[in-house]
């Protein structure tokens, strides 16, 4: 069927907007529009028809999401993924290992097959100044291309090989932990006795099998010299040995004077090796870590593992001073004189939280109690019953710092 004008006009803008097919808006438009006038006017179709169509694609871009609009969803969405992964991470990990959140983790060597890269291996060769006989000649005559002598020694290898030793194919491995300072065991494959050992040249050892400890990192050579028979074999190999780590301990007390420990930051030498700090049975990774420390000297060690698996140990002492002190005197005199008549722990003040309690030491009934700054005057529970001179008790006080750590202290009261 063959468009008009104003069909062309329409099937053009629609086409232009991309709108999907919708019967309710048809239905919106068709109802806005003045269809009488347009049967009876033809001019007007067009005109009609443009507002129809204008209208539908008006509606589709009012329909469609602004580029502002996107651009708050997606960084809504980033926002709420960061909030999410923020959250998972503060609600599983101390500061420490949040700073620490890709750490570096290696595992300790432990003894193990060393590859060794062969750098030379002899075997002599068979010497004779026997003139073979007549008989000798005609029998290797056969063998092309040697002289006499040459397929004379060829057959003598051949038959007495096993005898001498000739054709063994001598070796050897090594096994050990591939570190400075470390044990290494080289063992030949067969278990002869006049066996030689030469490494770097310089040191010389005996036996089927040996130790030594390399003292510095880089290739070594190792030769092994088996003495058969008046002749001498020889293997030569390389062996590369691994420093261990050099770690450091570098540290900083935050003061929090209202607390009854200190954190301190302990760090090392950032790097590719794993760090592993051990205090007080409490354990953490990474080259800076926080540890919460009470008041005087504090060992710490750290284990450095590098990344061929190479370890080395230090220890330091971390000095923390500057803590909250609470001071609990062992006696007063609740006589009325003036004169140390009360007892109260001095530095609760400076708690978050705190509880007082004090009892009779011979039947411990509770006769004092409070969790406010009220000294006790040595009334038994409020009442006009006294502490008398020789009466004896105990305490137990239960505090909470600004940082939320709790301690409790127990102590013995006189009252003199």
């Amino acid at each position: 069927m063959t468009m008009n004008k104003f069909d062309q006009i329409i099937a053009s803008k629609l086409n232009a907007s991309n709108y999907a097919s919708d019967e309710s808006v048809w239905k919106n438009i068709e109802k806005a529009l003045p269809t009488a006038n347009a049967s009876a006017d033809p001019q007007a179709v067009p005109f009609y028809a443009g507002i129809a169509a204008s209208a539908l694609i008006l509606l589709s871009l009012i329909a469609l999401p602004t580029l502002s609009e996107q651009k708050i969803n997606s960084a809504k969405v980033a926002q709420q993924n960061e909030s999410i992964l923020i959250n998972s991470i503060s609600s599983s990990s101390s500061p420490a290992q949040i700073e620490n959140a890709e750490l570096i983790l290696h595992k300790p060597q432990e003894n193990h097959e060393i590859e060794l890269v062969l750098i030379e291996s002899k075997s002599p060769l068979v010497e004779t100044s026997k003139k073979p006989s007549p008989v000798r000649e005609k029998e290797v005559g056969n063998i092309p291309n040697l002289d006499v002598n040459q397929r004379i020694a060829k057959e003598e290898i051949e038959s007495k090989g096993a005898e001498t030793g000739i054709l063994s194919n001598y070796d050897f491995k090594a096994i050990g932990i591939q570190c400075v300072d470390k044990s290494v065991q080289f063992e030949c494959n067969e278990k002869l006795k006049n066996i030689r050992w030469i490494i770097d040249g310089v040191h010389v050892l005996e036996g089927h099998m040996c130790e030594f400890v390399f003292e510095e990192e880089g290739a070594h050579e190792v030769v092994m010299m088996v003495d058969q028979n008046g002749k001498t074999f020889s293997v030569r190999k390389s062996i590369e040995i691994f420093d261990a780590p050099s770690p450091i301990i570098n540290y900083e007390v935050i003061r929090t004077p209202r607390c009854f420990e200190q954190s301190v930051e302990l760090i090392s030498t950032p790097g590719t090796n794993t760090y592993n700090w051990s205090y007080n049975q409490n354990k953490l990774s990474g080259n800076s870590v926080v540890f919460s420390m009470p008041e005087g000297r504090n060992n710490v060690m750290l284990t450095a593992i590098s990344p061929e698996g190479c370890v080395a140990q230090i220890m330091q002492d971390i000095v923390v001073d500057g803590v909250l002190k609470v001071f609990i005197p062992n006696s007063f005199t609740p006589d009325n004189d003036g004169q140390n008549d009360t007892w109260f722990a001095k530095g609760l003040d400076k708690c978050a939280s705190f509880n007082v309690q004090v009892f009779r030491a011979t039947d411990l009934s509770l006769v004092y109690e409070t969790s406010e700054l009220k000294p006790w005057d040595g009334s038994f529970q409020g009442s006009t019953e006294l502490a008398q001179r020789g009466d004896q008790f105990v305490y137990t006080i239960t505090m909470t710092d600004d940082c939320g750590i709790n301690t409790k202290e127990r102590g013995s009261l006189n009252s003199l």
